[in-house]
């Protein structure tokens, strides 16, 4: 674990690091089984870094290789931008299979430090054990969509063991996005 960077918030951004060189959600150690779930253990500290916020839960995400600074795998622990969550607990009828994922496109209000606005999502309200999203998501991905182009995140939805699950990629919808960092509550430096 690590602090981040990105927000001058308090308590707001931290970072879980592998301890074993993971270029990125690209990378094939993620999806041959060798690894930890990552999203699991990242799911578990955020509460030991991240502040309680019931107006900003929890967030993780992991950003596409195309969005992200560093060559070395992390995942961000953060507060989610309550717009955001406003609009996914606006979902009239949120899909709740995994299997079904791709099958989703809902837009959600980002930060509008990203230039604001709106960006599409794929959406799944999850209730269960965290899954280990690198290889679900590989597992349901269009054809002709690679891992690299990818972005994950993940927002606690307030009941226990009851999350959102939320994909996106710049060439989804016209107007997705590779960077998770869209959806979290930060004030930028």
């Amino acid at each position: 674990m690590r602090k981040g960077g990105d927000s001058k918030g308090y308590k707001d951004d931290f970072l879980l690091l592998p301890t074993n060189r993971i270029k990125g959600i690209e990378c094939p150690f993620l999806e041959d089984g060798s690894q930890l779930n990552l999203w699991s253990a990242a799911w578990f500290q955020i509460p030991n870094y991240v502040a309680t916020n019931p107006a900003k839960p929890f967030a993780l995400g992991v950003n596409s290789a195309q969005s992200r600074g560093q060559d070395q795998l992390h995942i961000h622990l953060a507060q989610v931008y309550p717009p955001t969550l406003a609009d996914l607990k606006a979902i009239p009828n949120p899909q709740t299979n995994l299997n079904n994922w791709m099958s989703t496109d809902v837009r959600l209000r980002i930060n509008p430090h990203f230039s604001g606005g709106t960006r599409h999502f794929r959406v799944v309200k999850y209730r269960g054990t965290m899954p280990d999203l690198f290889k679900q998501l590989k597992r349901v991905l269009p054809a002709g969509e690679t891992m690299d182009i990818q972005s994950i995140g993940v927002v606690y939805a307030g009941t226990p063991n009851t999350w959102y699950l939320l994909n996106s990629t710049r060439k989804f919808a016209n107007d997705g996005t590779g960077l998770m960092d869209v959806i979290y509550g930060w004030k930028h430096k």
